[in-house]
């Protein structure tokens, strides 16, 4: 069973109470107009929906909270092992972004758990709403194919048609354990990043040999203290894009405790592309799988991340003072599943 959602949307299995409301666009003259089917009848809907109801491949598209079908959209693999989408939506609920919201959620699913590296496309040169939503979601046009054909005459004869052809391909960044090699720029990183969060409130004086010594070491000790130590890195053809840290908030009653953000950057470079999201869902994915609740975050409270944390929902819990009583940090705390789930939404915009 599959069951996707969007902000607005869900993603599932089709189900025999779905009848009306896929029989309402799948009969549609519009929808069939481009389409490799014919304007179908009751019955013969029914009769997909039986052979689909039980596919991961085949999905509704559903308002959420409103049990209304608007469209059908999924994928399929050919003899070669390409997978391509496909989607048909209700000209009634046309022009709200339903579809592209569905599609990039669709590509978030292949790319990201079914790890597929590149996904192809193609519609009827004159079904202009198709491709200009490939092309909104990020699809590249490969080619023009002249005398293909999606369906047959009355006699039984292919129609010639023109089709576009496009694919897209899984974008490069990789988010992966760091290792001992990776530390040194790790830790360039993290005290270029500090001058930041302090915002001036207090003196920047780290030094590099220090940290690297501090953090190499606590990275290979988990064990010594009963604790789990995630410590990740985004890659892009190997360089290092930004990094994030966590560990469990009190070892004698893990997981139960939660788990502490014990430290996240990104290269100024390398912000706006999600970085930071990915490297927070990389660890939820991890401290989630074993039951893990809760998660904090220690943030000064001047710092330009600050907004950051807010913005994710973080509810500041407590405040203290470090640094002699000169930095102010805010106390942030969240439910790792709700967390997981809106950094899965946001993550859709950067597909």
């Amino acid at each position: 069973m599959i069951n996707l959602e969007t902000e607005r949307l869900t993603l599932r299995n089709y189900t025999p109470g779905d009848l009306e409301d896929v029989y309402a666009y799948f009969s549609n003259d519009k929808v069939a107009e481009y389409e490799d089917f014919y304007p179908m009848s009751e019955e013969e809907v029914r009769e997909l929906i039986d052979e689909w109801k039980d596919k991961d491949s085949r999905m509704v598209v559903e308002l959420k909270n409103q049990n209304k079908v608007v469209g059908s959209i999924g994928y399929f693999i050919d003899d070669d092992g390409d997978y391509s989408i496909d989607f048909d939506f209700n000209p009634i609920y046309g022009k709200q972004g339903y579809a592209a919201e569905a599609g990039k959620k669709l590509l978030d699913y292949l790319f990201n758990t079914l790890n597929v590296k590149k996904v192809f496309g193609d519609c009827d040169i004159r079904n202009e709403n198709s491709w200009k939503l490939l092309e909104r979601l990020g699809f590249h046009r490969l080619s023009q194919i002249d005398n293909e054909s999606y369906k047959d005459d009355a006699d039984g004869n292919p129609i010639p048609i023109s089709i576009y052809l496009y694919s897209m391909e899984k974008k490069a960044i990789e988010i992966r354990r760091l290792t001992n090699d990776d530390m040194p720029l790790a830790m360039e990183l993290k005290i270029s990043c500090w001058t930041e969060e302090l915002a001036g409130k207090a003196e920047n004086t780290l030094k590099h040999e220090e940290e690297l010594s501090l953090w190499t070491d606590w990275m290979n000790t988990p064990d010594e203290y009963n604790d789990i130590r995630m410590l990740v890195g985004a890659f892009e053809n190997s360089k290092l894009l930004g990094v994030a840290f966590a560990s469990f908030v009190d070892s004698k009653d893990a997981p139960e405790s939660g788990i502490e953000l014990n430290g996240l950057w990104v290269f100024p470079q390398h912000r706006g592309r999600g970085i930071s999201l990915k490297l927070i869902l990389e660890l939820l994915n991890y401290f989630i799988s074993l039951g893990v609740p809760r998660m904090e975050v220690y943030n000064a409270h001047f710092a330009p991340s600050n907004g950051f944390y807010r913005k994710l929902g973080g509810i500041v819990i407590d405040s203290e003072y470090q640094m002699g009583g000169k930095l102010p940090v805010d106390i942030f705390e969240f439910d790792t599943y709700d967390l997981k789930k809106r950094l899965e939404n946001t993550l859709l915009r950067y597909m």
